[in-house]
This record gives structure tokens, C-alpha cells and sequence, in this order.
């Protein structure tokens, strides 16, 4: 959910269903659900809730609670918002899109596993790219400020988060 005041952002909110993590291989997707790592069974949901925002110079910060594994921390997104624009069916629709990098270790995600060659296998940094699309919704009363993402899907790709290093990211 983004919520605009004069075409600028005011908040937003999101979450991602842990379970829908897909990196296009099954035996990775398994161990990234698995207690290894997200543990879907436990923490079936990522969610972002602003609490602010804040302009320096031309960039827009949305700082707010950032909830991964249980863990809440204050977590600040450059964002870049595009639009609105009017779609094929009549609908009017922002995008936002946002890259931040957090340590999957300050949110309890400890697992690890040397190399056979030398090396661990997961890096401490996690990588959170999101692209997002909302559609205008709103009671009249609310003059259709709010924008609301579409329904998510099974995988939803509009987020996507990497536990490689940074060496390995093109493979995946």
C-alpha cells in the first residue's frame, strides 16, 4: 500500500510471503524455506511499515520497521517513484521501486556452511531489490489517494531478495 498527498509519497507498507521465494532452482528454493534460512514454517512473512519521510537533496527516504525473522529494525529505502500513469483498462498506477542492503545476521538468519575449496557459502550481506506496481483505490472520502498493490500471486517476482555473494549473483 503507497499512499500519495499531492503526488508526493506519505507511506507505504508491504509484505512478502516468505514461501513464495523463487530463485529458479528447487533444491536452493527448499533450503532458502527450510530453518536454514527464512524458516517459512515460523516466519511466514517479510513486512515493511513506514513510519516517515524524509527528502535530502533529491532523494526521497522512507524510513520505517523493517520485520525479517521475527526481528524488527529501522531500516531507511531510497526510493525512486514513477508515474502515475493511466493503464490499458482505465486503472491509474504508480510504480515504486527501492535497494537497500541489510546483514542477515542482525536478524537472527545465522546459518552457514564452509566450502570444500575454501570460503563459506552464504554472505553476511543480503541484498533487497523491490519493484513495485500499485493501483489507485480509495473511498471517495479518501479522494483516491491510496494506492494498493495487485493481488500477489504464488511467486510474486515484484520482490526479490539474494543471499549469494555478490560474485555468484549472475548464476542465479
Amino acid at each position: 500500500m503507497v499512499e500519495l498527498d499531492n503526488g508526493a509519497i506519505k507511506s507505504a507498507s508491504g509484505t512478502i510471503q516468505t514461501k513464495s521465494i523463487d530463485t529458479g532452482v528447487a533444491q536452493r528454493d527448499a533450503d532458502l524455506r527450510s530453518a536454514n534460512f527464512f524458516d517459512v514454517q515460523k516466519y511466514p512473512t517479510i513486512t515493511f511499515q513506514s513510519k516517515r519521510v524524509e527528502k535530502k537533496g533529491d532523494q526521497i527516504l522512507l524510513i520505517g520497521d523493517y520485520t525479517m525473522h521475527g526481528v524488527t529494525k529501522e531500516l531507511s529505502l531510497p526510493v525512486t517513484l514513477s508515474g502515475p500513469i493511466k493503464d490499458p483498462w482505465g486503472n491509474s498506477r504508480i510504480g515504486l521501486e527501492t535497494k537497500a542492503k541489510v546483514n542477515r545476521k542482525d536478524y537472527g538468519m545465522m546459518y552457514n556452511k564452509v566450502l570444500e575449496a575454501g570460503g563459506l557459502m552464504v554472505g553476511d550481506e543480503v541484498e533487497i531489490d523491490i519493484n513495485a506496481e500499485a493501483v489507485k483505490t480509495g473511498s471517495p472520502a479518501r479522494r483516491g489517494r491510496d494506492f494498493s498493490t495487485p493481488q500477489p500471486q504464488p511467486c510474486d517476482p515484484a520482490a526479490s531478495i539474494a543471499l549469494l555473494p555478490a560474485a555468484d549473483r549472475s548464476t542465479s
